[in-house]
């Protein structure tokens, strides 16, 4: 088997990481933001994930979190 000239050492995105900071919509009412704070275990309303670049839409997904579409319903997030 031919060894790939493609491996982890190679990816860019593999090998860059990065601090993702979400903290809650600040549309919502502090009460609210003091919830999904608690939900998310947010330190100083912040939550802080420390990613492999590559890994940052499963990241999103995974939290709900729709980066291309901001609703007019702050709840909808």
């Amino acid at each position: 088997m031919d060894i790939s000239a493609h491996n982890e050492m190679n990816d860019k995105d593999w090998n860059t990481m990065i601090t993702l900071k979400i903290k809650p919509d600040s549309r919502l009412s502090a009460k609210q933001r003091k919830v999904v704070a608690d939900d998310y275990g947010m330190q100083c309303g912040v939550l802080t994930l420390r990613l492999r670049a590559t890994l940052v839409q499963y990241a999103l997904q995974q939290l709900g979190i729709n980066d291309n579409v901001v609703s007019s319903v702050p709840e909808a997030q």
